[in-house]
């Protein structure tokens, strides 16, 4: 598995993450090298909605948010509460 290291430039592979107090720092991202891509082009072009999709995995049962990218292509993001971790992977178009 895949940890990025450098998707809103240069830091030391964590983020900024939304949480009900302010920013949590610290947390991961891996997974699929295309669907990091996908994530990063996806918060150049609207910060706010990296913030909902995080949001949206951290208060859902199963921990997991789905988004499509502008070609249609589904990705499923999930949060790790016990390491810190977020893991985006191509979900199929189900």
């Amino acid at each position: 598995m895949l940890v990025y290291t450098h998707l809103w430039g240069d830091f030391d592979g964590r983020l900024p993450m939304l949480g009900a107090i302010g920013y949590l720092r610290g947390v991961k991202l891996s997974g699929d090298p295309q669907a990091i891509e996908t994530l990063k082009a996806l918060h150049k072009k609207n910060p706010g909605y990296m913030k909902a999709l995080i949001e949206d995995a951290r208060s859902t049962t199963d921990l997991t948010t789905y988004f499509k990218d502008e070609a249609g292509i589904r990705y499923r993001l999930t949060f790790n509460p016990t390491d810190q971790e977020l893991t985006v992977e191509p979900a199929g178009n189900g």
